[in-house]
């Protein structure tokens, strides 16, 4: 069992399903945010083409209104994103608040001039996104046990083997990796400290995630 550093259990907060719900739907706004900045960059440089674009698009939109008045709780929606931006440390998504405030795709009458394959789809930027959260969510409420965090450090690595985001030597990458022969061998659960660790490094790959899926 996992120990603080006084040595004393830790003690696991008490998650209502309400709770829950409003945790689940703010890990999805992040999500909706990260991907839909990542979908206006790929279609401004050419690697989406409009249907793909504008199908995207619409979807991440109507995931966002959906919800926003579960977050908001009535208070002003460009009010409440420039609090969860800052409080998220995601400030600088200009992209997507613009798409947000016109509510609709870009118009996709033009194609860019330029048409490459994009890295990553959008769709798995979303769902390596989500994933990342899950398991810093996880660490969170302190469920630090092989069954909670290796499935989706799992889902993790195969999504960024598979669009080979990363080199294998990349150390986001092998870090991730260690930490899944780790858990893979793990009889209890990590300690408070290797907790910390491994959300550090899972905020390190989160980070390198996003800009390598935007060829920065």
């Amino acid at each position: 069992m996992a120990v603080n550093p006084n040595g004393t259990p830790p003690v696991r907060p008490v998650i209502t399903g309400a709770d829950f719900a409003y945790l689940s739907t703010m890990s999805n706004l992040y999500s909706i945010l990260v991907s839909l900045n990542f979908l206006e960059v790929a279609f401004a440089s050419g690697t989406i083409e409009s249907q793909d674009y504008a199908s995207e698009c619409r979807k991440l939109l109507q995931q966002h209104h959906m919800a926003m008045p579960i977050l908001t709780r009535g208070e002003d929606e460009e009010r409440y994103l420039d609090r969860f931006t800052t409080t998220w440390n995601i400030d600088g998504l200009t992209y997507a608040r613009n798409r947000i405030r016109t509510g609709e795709p870009q118009g996709t009458n033009v194609e860019p001039t330029v048409q490459r394959k994009p890295l990553v789809p959008p769709e798995v930027v979303m769902d390596v996104t989500k994933a990342i959260l899950t398991a810093k969510d996880a660490v969170n409420v302190g469920q630090l046990d092989k069954q909670a965090l290796h499935p989706v450090l799992a889902t993790i690595a195969k999504l960024i083997k598979r669009f080979k985001v990363f080199p294998d030597s990349d150390g986001n990458f092998a870090s991730l990796k260690r930490w899944l022969i780790k858990l893979n061998r793990l009889s209890g659960d990590l300690t408070h400290e290797e907790g910390q660790q491994l959300h550090a490094d899972l905020d390190d790959l989160e980070h390198a995630f996003r800009l390598a899926a935007m060829g920065s």
